[in-house]
């Protein structure tokens, strides 16, 4: 877990209803990065059902010891309709199943301290395309594949109660998400320069208040 401090100004008002809001020393961003995606192992031969492939769907932590449950209340995953919509309000959040073709399934994060889920969608592969940005290209049958994507789970101005559950893991990720550590240097270093931007276009408009 890793925290943006917005220290810019001591008071804002509103333009348009001339309300005092929150200002801008107060406000935090708290992310917790989270992976999610699938594996697939491709059957020696065709199940009862005719499944060529057994998969499993997952969302995990990013970092080591991070405790989902502690800010994450449920994890649906919505399934094609050949499947049931699995629920589960516990680590680990994975399903596991037989098929014989690709879906897009979405992944609903609802958090302890909100109604509304984080929606995370996410193309079930089974085989290995030669493009694997593209499911379009052409593909081959592989004994398995791991097909995965980075993510954060963001929480904007969050309140003591959210600060103190989405606290929780190291600042380590997991040996197995070593190929998103580039990923997330990035990600941390766009949102340093966007934090300089905004610092600086705030500084612009104090002096020019001032003069």
């Amino acid at each position: 877990m890793y925290e943006m401090d917005l220290s810019l100004i001591k008071k804002e008002i509103d333009d348009e209803t001339g309300l005092e809001v929150m200002p801008l020393e107060n406000r935090r961003t708290i992310f917790q990065p989270i992976v999610y995606g699938n594996t697939a192992r491709h059957l020696e031969k065709p199940n009862s059902e005719n499944h060529t492939h057994e998969w499993t769907l997952y969302l995990k932590p990013y970092f080591k010891q991070c405790d989902m449950t502690k800010f994450v209340r449920k994890v649906v995953f919505v399934l094609e309709p050949h499947y049931r919509n699995v629920t589960l309000t516990k680590m680990p959040y994975v399903v596991s199943r037989t098929g014989w073709g690709e879906f897009t399934a979405q992944i609903k994060i609802y958090m302890t301290f909100s109604s509304r889920a984080q929606i995370l969608t996410h193309w079930l592969r089974l085989v290995e395309y030669t493009d694997r940005n593209d499911d379009t290209s052409a593909y081959r049958y592989v004994p398995f594949v791991r097909y995965e994507d980075y993510n954060e789970i963001v929480i904007a101005d969050p309140t003591e109660e959210q600060q103190r559950a989405m606290q929780t893991g190291t600042t380590e990720p997991e040996p197995e998400f070593e190929q998103f550590n580039l990923i997330r240097e990035q990600t941390v270093r766009k949102l340093l320069e966007a934090r300089k931007l905004v610092r600086a276009e705030i500084e612009e408009i104090k002096q020019r208040v001032l003069v």
